[in-house]
């Protein structure tokens, strides 16, 4: 028997028969731990519940609405998980679209109390694009082995060339790539894998433990959709996050001559 969670949505679990599995030309190969629908593969779990055998299939995560994506514009989509996935906890998502104009990074997000991640959509293009209902994003696992998934996932986006080695002699570029590659994980070349050191984590000291209150700054109409913005991408790669702290954190605008409204 086959569960799913993938046709109904998110509430609802079902059994497949084989009958439906015949009809639908589904194979399931125990060898290779994979189950191929119509053409498409996505690895299978398997659970003992009792003295029964039941197979879950890492559904793929679709849009629930259709999306419009301006040229250049990054959008934070809330993906709605299985109810089996604890809130807390760390899942790998792995990007499923297949369009070259949009970018979505595989990386570990956190689940919120609702069983919902927040997943960060880039139109690299300089058109309008649509992405209508129930199209395939990304696809979650949550039995992964957080620690080994980082490394690899830093070591799989580090490049050659995000590296200038104009001043190293050809000689010693390739141990010094080695050396780079080892320590990928302070490296980063997206908000949604940020480097992080976690050998010591540094004390914070401060003088009094009266908040500190404050006015907030004025933001000029014309740009709090792009600080907006900028604040739900840094939420959405766990930079930030929601706080009900009474100690306040003004944000400062700080804009570059040079460049114009909405690039900082």
């Amino acid at each position: 028997m086959l569960i799913t969670d993938a046709c109904f949505g998110n509430d609802y679990e079902i059994i497949l028969g084989f009958d439906f599995l015949k009809r639908f030309q589904c194979e399931i190969n125990f060898a290779t731990q994979n189950v191929l629908i119509r053409g498409e593969s996505t690895p299978i779990k398997k659970y003992d519940v009792g003295k029964v055998n039941v197979i879950y299939i890492d559904n793929f995560k679709k849009l629930t609405k259709k999306l419009k994506l301006l040229p250049g514009q990054s959008s934070v989509v809330n993906i709605k998980l299985n109810n089996h996935v604890t809130p807390g906890s760390e899942v790998l998502v792995e990007p499923t679209i297949n369009h070259h104009d949009i970018e979505v990074h595989k990386s570990i997000c956190r689940v919120d109390n609702k069983g919902s991640i927040s997943l960060l959509i880039n139109n690299l293009s300089h058109r309008n694009i649509h992405l209508n209902k129930n199209t395939k994003v990304v696809r979650v696992d949550s039995d992964i082995d957080l620690k080994e998934t980082k490394r690899n996932a830093r070591r799989q986006e580090l490049k050659a060339e995000h590296f200038d080695f104009s001043g190293v002699p050809v000689e010693a570029k390739q141990k010094l790539l080695d050396l780079i590659f080892e320590y990928a994980d302070i490296f980063s070349v997206s908000l949604q894998n940020i480097g992080e050191c976690t050998i010591e984590a540094p004390p914070i000291e401060i003088t009094d433990s009266t908040p500190i209150q404050s006015r907030p700054f004025p933001i000029p109409v014309a740009l709090r959709d792009n600080v907006r913005s900028q604040i739900e991408q840094l939420e959405s790669a766990g930079i930030l996050e929601k706080s009900n702290s009474p100690y306040s954190f003004l944000l400062i605008l700080v804009r570059k001559k040079h460049l114009m409204i909405g690039d900082w």
